[in-house]
C-alpha cells in the first residue's frame, strides 16, 4: 500500500515529536494501565522512566515496536498474561514476535497476537494489523484488508489510523476512492494534532473545491469515536431502542439494482439485532405500515413520511437513504431522525468497493452514532453469514426482493439455490433455503439442505440450529438438544437458539437445568434483553424467583 507517503505527506514510519497520549502507544497504555505490576525487577523501573520522561512517539505507533519497553528476559511472563485475553500483553507480545525482541522473530505469529487484541475491538491492535496488511508482514499483502482494520480503529478516534484511512481514500487504495471522504478523515487526525496529517492538508485542501471541502468538514462533524468494547453506556442510552430501517433510494439511474433497495436494509437489519439494547422490526411489521401511509415502490422516502412511519410503528429512531455508483464501487447516503425529539436529522456517508462491506459499514456507523455498540464476536457471525463473491451477492439481493415481495416458494427456492451455487458457504442462504423447505413441509429436500448446511459451515450456529430444528420435527429430542447445545456453544446469546433450548427443557420440566443456560449466556451478553428474559422466566418457573 502506498498511503504511506515518503515527501510531505510524512510516512508514519518516520519519527514524530514526542506524544504522550496512551492511545498512540500500547505497551504506554499497559504500562499505565498497571500491567508492568507482574513483571517486577526492571521493567518496573523501565515503566517509572518511560510515563515520567514520555518517552514513546507516535511513530512508535506506526512501526509496531516494543523493543524499548520489552525486557527480553520477561518473554514467557508477557506471552503467560497475552494468553490469559489481556488485550494490552497480547499487543507487546505481537510486537516481541515482530521485532523478535526476546524471541525468534516471526511476523505470522506477531499478526496471530494483534489479531487476537484487535478482535476485542482494541484500537492500538487493529491499526497493528492493518499495518501488516498493507506491507505483508506476516500476511498476504492485502489493501482493502488494510483499509478494513484501518478503518476499525479510526473510527475509535486513533488518529494515525485516521490520517493513513484519508490516504486510502484521496488514493483510492483499497477503497473506492473518495477526496471528501479522504479530506474529512484527514480533518480529524488534525484535530487530534497529528502532524502528518497538517502536513498532508496543506496539499490537499488547494486541490478540492470549495463545495468539497464544506461537504468534507460537515462530515467530520457529525464523527463520534465508536464505542469499544468494555465501554459503558451513557445512563440515558440503557433503554431500549426501538430502531426502523426504512427502505433505500436506487440513485444509480439504473433499474437493474432495484433489488438493492430491499436488500439493503434487510441486511443492516440483520446487523443490527447483534446491538445491544436495540429492538429491530422486520419487513413483515414495516410493510403494512408503508402500504397504510400510501407508500409504493417507485416513490421516495422524506423526513415527513419517515417520521409519519416512526410514529405509526411506535419507533424510536427512522432510518433511510439512497445508495449510487462512484467509479471504483458504491457509495450510501443516509439519514437518521428520532420522531419524538426536535434534534435535526443527521447525514451519514459510508462508501466501499463491496456491496456487502457497504452493509457492515453502515451498520457499524449507525450503531455507533446511537450508542449502541455490535460486539465482536457478532461481528465474526457475518463472516459465516453472508458472501465476499460479489455475483453471490447480487444474486442474494434478488433472493431477498422476492421473499420482501413474496414472490412464489417455487422461485424464491431457486434464488437461493442460485446463490448457494455460487458461493455454497453462504450461511443467510443455506438458513432461508432450509426454514423455506420446512414450511413448504418437503422432509427429504429439507433435510439434505440442513445436512449441507452443516457440512458447509460446520463451526456456524445457525447450521446446528437448523439440525436441531430438523431432528425436533423427526421427534429425535436428544439429538435436538445436542445441536442446540452445539450451537449455544458457538454463539452464547443467540435468541433463536435460547428460545429452542427453552422449548426442549421446559417440556420436560427441566427448570433449574434451564436457569443455567441463560445465565451462562447472560455473563457473556450482560445487556442482552431476549438473555434477560429468558432467564426471568426460568428463574420464576423453577422457584428461584426474578
Amino acid at each position: 500500500m502506498n498511503a504511506f507517503p515518503k515527501t510531505a505527506f510524512r510516512s508514519p514510519l518516520q519519527p514524530l515529536p514526542c506524544a504522550q497520549d496512551e492511545s498512540s502507544n500500547p505497551s504506554l497504555r499497559f504500562l499505565r494501565a498497571g500491567g508492568w505490576r507482574s513483571f517486577p525487577g526492571v521493567i518496573s523501573r523501565l515503566a517509572t522512566l518511560v510515563i515520567s520522561l514520555g518517552l514513546c512517539c507516535a511513530g512508535a505507533v506506526a512501526k509496531p515496536s516494543a523493543t524499548d519497553l520489552i525486557d527480553p528476559q520477561k518473554f514467557e511472563e508477557y506471552k503467560a498474561k497475552a494468553e490469559t485475553g489481556d488485550a494490552a500483553a497480547q499487543i507487546a507480545l505481537g510486537d516481541c514476535y515482530l521485532d523478535g525482541t526476546g524471541v525468534a522473530k516471526n511476523e505470522t505469529e506477531a499478526v496471530e497476537w494483534f489479531r487476537k487484541a484487535a478482535a476485542q475491538g482494541d484500537a492500538i491492535a487493529q491499526f497493528k494489523l492493518g499495518f501488516c496488511y498493507s506491507r505483508g508482514k506476516g500476511v498476504k499483502q492485502d489493501d482493502a484488508e488494510a483499509v478494513k482494520w484501518l478503518r476499525m480503529a479510526a473510527e475509535q478516534g486513533h488518529a494515525t489510523a485516521q490520517y493513513i484511512l484519508g490516504r486510502c481514500f484521496y488514493q483510492g487504495l483499497g477503497v473506492a476512492r473518495d477526496e471528501v471522504e479522504g479530506y474529512k478523515w484527514t480533518l480529524l487526525a488534525v484535530k487530534q494534532g497529528d502532524t502528518s496529517a497538517k502536513q498532508a492538508m496543506t496539499l490537499l485542501e488547494p486541490r478540492l473545491t470549495q463545495a468539497q471541502r464544506t461537504e468534507g468538514r460537515q462530515r467530520a462533524s457529525t464523527f463520534k469515536p465508536l464505542v469499544g468494547p468494555g465501554v459503558a453506556l451513557p445512563p440515558a442510552n440503557r433503554e431500549i431502542l426501538r430502531i426502523v430501517v426504512l427502505p433505500f433510494h436506487n440513485a444509480t439511474g439504473d433499474a437493474a439494482w432495484d433489488a438493492w433497495r430491499q436488500a439493503l436494509p434487510a441486511l443492516v437489519r440483520m446487523r443490527l439485532n447483534g446491538a445491544e439494547f436495540t429492538r429491530i422490526p422486520g419487513w413483515k411489521t414495516i410493510q403494512p405500515a408503508l402500504v397504510h401511509a400510501g407508500w409504493t415502490a417507485a416513490g421516495a422516502m422524506d423526513a415527513k413520511l419517515a417520521r409519519q412511519l416512526a410514529q405509526e410503528l411506535n419507533a424510536d429512531v427512522a432510518v433511510w437513504g439512497s445508495f449510487r455508483h462512484l467509479p471504483e464501487g458504491w457509495s450510501l447516503d443516509a439519514t437518521v431522525i428520532h420522531p419524538n425529539s426536535e434534534a435535526a436529522p443527521t447525514e451519514l456517508h459510508f462508501n466501499s468497493r463491496q456491496w456487502l462491506e457497504l452493509t457492515n459499514w453502515f451498520a457499524l456507523g449507525l450503531a455507533k452514532q446511537l450508542y449502541r455498540p455490535i460486539a465482536a464476536d457478532e461481528q465474526e457471525l457475518w463472516k459465516l453469514q453472508l458472501t465476499d463473491s460479489e455475483k453471490a451477492a447480487d444474486g442474494l439481493a434478488k433472493a431477498i426482493a422476492l421473499e420482501d415481495l413474496k414472490a412464489p416458494a417455487a422461485e424464491q427456492e431457486q434464488a437461493w439455490r442460485d446463490v448457494l451455487a455460487t458461493d455454497p458457504r453462504c450461511g443467510f442462504a443455506h438458513a432461508t433455503l432450509c426454514a423455506l423447505l420446512r414450511e413448504t413441509e418437503r422432509k427429504d429436500d429439507w433435510d439434505k439442505a440442513v445436512r449441507e448446511f452443516v457440512r458447509q459451515q460446520p463451526h456456524s450456529c445457525g447450521a446446528h440450529l437448523a439440525l436441531a430444528r430438523w431432528r425436533w420435527a423427526s421427534d429425535d429430542k436428544e439429538g435436538a438438544e445436542r445441536e442446540s447445545r452445539e450451537a449455544l456453544e458457538l454463539h452464547p446469546a443467540c435468541p433463536e437458539t435460547l428460545l429452542g433450548m427453552f422449548a426442549i427443557l421446559s417440556k420436560a420440566g427441566r427448570w433449574v437445568e434451564l436457569t443455567k443456560i441463560p445465565e451462562q449466556a447472560r455473563t457473556d451478553h450482560p445487556h442482552d434483553p431476549a438473555t434477560a428474559a429468558f432467564l426471568a422466566a426460568a428463574r420464576a418457573q423453577s422457584g428461584n424467583g426474578w
